[in-house]
């Protein structure tokens, strides 16, 4: 257990590292944000800012299942678990976005947070 938080933990570093990495050759600035509540239906980003060149999403709730490319089911897609943290960093990536919860979850939340250049 504890080999496995630590796992998670040194991801969400390197990705939140590689976001700041990359934000300092783009400066960016928060743009909006979003709460979307997670069903067993897939569902897309909602309100996608016009500027927006990027995202970061967490989880908050059960586990869900993400896509970038097709529709994700609930049993189908990479998971991300409370607490996981995904950066977009491209608006094909964020357009392309999918999620759902995943089979056996029954609440979750994505916060969203877009950023894009002012």
């Amino acid at each position: 257990m504890k080999k496995t938080k630590l796992l998670t933990l040194t991801a969400c570093i390197l990705m939140i590292t590689a976001g700041i990495v990359y934000a300092a050759d783009r400066p960016l600035h928060v743009i909006g944000d979003e709460d979307l509540i997670l069903s067993s239906t897939a569902q897309h980003l909602p309100e996608i800012p016009t500027e927006c060149d990027g995202a970061m999403i967490s989880i908050q709730g059960d586990d869900v299942r993400f896509k970038l490319s097709d529709t994700v089911e609930a049993d189908n897609g990479a998971i991300l678990n409370e607490g996981d943290i995904l950066i977009l960093d491209s608006i094909s990536q964020i357009i392309g976005f999918n999620v759902i919860l995943d089979s056996g979850s029954s609440s979750a939340t994505a916060y969203v947070t877009y950023f894009g250049k002012r």
